[in-house]
């Protein structure tokens, strides 16, 4: 079993199924962000009980806000370190670091143990405007 396998059937438990607009990636050739005009990707690592909570609390509240852009969910187990910091600009720490996609370009990051205690206060601040 490997890893994908692991994150798409942990999270198809937590979430009875996945959204349409959720995808789990396998193999970071497949990571393209040209084709994406509005996404959140997060970076999972089975062996960080952080980043399981945090990707899993992200998922859980795009789900809440009926998201209608693309959720991409990436084993950072996957990805080398220079391919990290090619296409995120910097390596990952397995924390569940959040990054938003608009227009094919990272837009905003969300890092370290608090990535998704600042992603919720950011699009709160937003809703309220």
């Amino acid at each position: 079993m490997t890893n994908t396998t692991t994150i798409r059937q942990s999270l198809t438990s937590r979430f009875s199924g996945l959204g349409d607009n959720t995808n789990v990636i396998e193999n970071s050739d497949l990571l393209d962000f040209s084709n994406i005009e509005d996404g959140v990707l997060t970076v999972y690592a089975t062996w960080s009980g952080q980043a399981i909570i945090n990707c899993t609390q992200t998922i859980r509240a795009l789900y809440e806000q009926n998201y209608k852009g693309q959720i991409i969910v990436i084993d950072t187990d996957c990805m080398t370190p220079d391919f990290q910091i090619k296409m995120l600009g910097q390596v990952c720490h397995g924390w569940g670091e959040i990054f938003i996609i608009h227009n094919g370009k990272i837009s905003k990051k969300y890092l370290g143990k608090d990535s998704f205690a600042n992603y919720k206060a950011d699009s709160e601040k937003q809703t309220e405007i």
